[in-house]
């Protein structure tokens, strides 16, 4: 289950959400299986799975203060606000407080056992 801290920062709802791991779009539509008046039908795709969030906007939004443009995707961590016209959506640690792992790919020491302490030490 992924959870989603939903604000309209306008009246200062707020609703926590849990969607099963899959695909959702979010706008005004009635198809729309998250529901945020003012924006338009199908404003953002949301691909969740094993704790995360990939957002696609469709509309010009915001992601951890940086600008998103209409069609690009980006990797929403826990924690990381999305704002989009008047809302703000919050992808919440996976419960249990543990993040998911971080899948990235990770730098490897230039030489064969540089990272390893000198032997004695």
């Amino acid at each position: 289950m992924i959870t989603l801290r939903v604000r309209a920062t306008s009246p200062g709802q707020e609703a926590l959400v849990r969607l099963e791991p899959g695909r959702y779009t979010a706008g005004s539509a009635a198809s729309d299986p998250l529901r945020l008046a003012g924006l338009p039908p199908a404003a953002l795709g949301l691909d969740l799975a094993d704790g995360t969030a990939v957002v696609v906007a469709r509309v010009p939004a915001r992601v951890g203060g940086q600008s998103l443009r209409a069609h690009q995707r980006r990797l929403l961590r826990p924690g990381e606000r999305l704002e989009v016209h008047g809302w703000e959506i919050t992808l919440q640690a996976p419960e249990g407080g543990r993040a998911a792992p971080d899948r990235r790919l990770r730098a490897r020491p230039a030489v064969p056992g540089a990272a390893r302490p000198p032997s004695g030490a």
